[in-house]
């Protein structure tokens, strides 16, 4: 780590701490790999889900309904997540929140791979998902590590990655389904 000499008003000489690059931070580096991990296995399941009840159903509206039915467990687990977020270590709320999210695929995997294709279960899956991504988004750890200034640009990046990720699934949309509304 490096210092710095700062002048303050009385004259007198404070040594303030830079702060320590993320790239030397192991705990950072290990939490952005499992951060970045999630969210791919998150933007693959919001595209797989959909397209596995579309081939059970054949019906384009179950399989838009599936993101409705994750943005209600998302909504009804929000305020629940914030007092766990409060009360117990940001740490351990990610890792249940994320073990069990990747326990719900795996289930679900492991059914559709058996035979069993089952609108409730990939309902029910959604519903837990939106629950879990809202339990995991109220730890907010990641931004713990970030000065203030560095964290707001990395919520910046974080939402202008949302609209591009919601822009191709659009236009994936409309590739496979041309002039249907996206």
């Amino acid at each position: 780590m490096s210092s710095t000499k700062q002048a303050t008003t009385a004259g007198t000489e404070e040594t303030a701490v830079a702060p320590r690059s993320l790239w030397r931070n192991l705990a950072f580096q290990t939490l952005w790999v499992g951060t970045s991990a999630s969210t791919l296995g998150v933007s693959v399941a919001d595209i797989a889900y959909p397209l596995a009840i579309l081939a059970i159903t054949r019906s384009p509206a179950l399989a838009g309904l599936f993101a409705a039915v994750q943005s209600l467990g998302m909504l009804a687990a929000g305020l629940p997540a914030g007092v766990l977020a409060d009360r117990y270590d940001s740490r351990t709320i990610v890792i249940v929140a994320e073990a069990a999210r990747a326990g719900v695929t795996a289930v679900v995997a492991m059914a559709l791979i058996a035979g069993w294709r089952s609108v409730p279960l990939l309902f029910t899956a959604a519903a837990l998902l939106g629950a879990g991504q809202a339990v995991r988004s109220a730890a907010g750890l990641l931004l713990q590590y970030l000065p203030a200034q560095a964290a707001m640009l990395t919520l910046a990046a974080a939402e202008a990655a949302g609209v591009a990720y919601c822009s191709t699934r659009r236009e994936l949309w409309q590739a496979r389904w041309p002039g249907e509304p996206a």
